[in-house]
């Protein structure tokens, strides 16, 4: 796991580039607070929990521009429990936000299934399966001019496939067949 904080009491403007310069932030005292914890519990599952929690929109590009500018690091809110075996996996997913500056989309939960790769009739055939179910909620930030509604819906989707390799003595060739169906509320 891993816990960092930064707190600041900025009495200055942020000038975040040539066209943002002088940006007065909301308030003199900013700050940032990071929490992730990952715990292996028996039976082939996992739960990893995290939460970031920053002052306002531009502290990370003012005073941890390397940070601002990972893009491979989201910084959210969230339980993620999940099990993992062999070639199955199911994971629920729970996602919140707490920065109310931020644009995000919440998991209210969601819950996943998925199947790979598993071998039918004496490796004749191979299955892949994905199924997805949760309740979101798109939210906005307090003073972002997006015009999405704000309110919970359901989303699933299931994706099933099957291949059938066949080998050749210069190459392979896998046809496959594969399905797909989803639903959504709002539609």
């Amino acid at each position: 796991g891993d816990v960092s904080g930064y707190i600041i009491n900025d009495r200055g403007e942020d000038d975040l580039s040539r066209k943002r310069k002088n940006i007065e932030p909301p308030d003199n005292m900013r700050g940032m607070f990071n929490f992730w914890h990952r715990h292996y519990l028996p039976e082939h599952w996992q739960l990893t929990l995290e939460s970031t929690y920053l002052s306002d929109e531009n502290f990370l590009e003012a005073f941890r521009r390397t940070d601002y500018l990972s893009k491979n690091k989201s910084r959210e809110t969230s339980v993620h429990l999940r099990w993992l075996k062999d070639n199955q996996a199911f994971a629920l997913l729970g996602r919140w936000r707490i920065n109310d500056w931020a644009d995000q989309l919440e998991d209210l939960p969601s819950a996943q299934y998925h199947l790979t790769g598993q071998s039918l009739l004496d490796d004749k055939l191979t299955l892949y399966s994905d199924s997805m179910l949760g309740r979101f909620r798109q939210r906005t930030g307090k003073d972002h001019d997006l015009n999405i509604k704000d309110e919970y819906f359901t989303f699933g989707s299931h994706r099933t496939e099957i291949d059938f390799p066949l080998q050749y003595t210069t190459g392979n060739i896998v046809p496959f067949m594969a399905g797909t169906f989803g639903f959504d509320d709002r539609s």
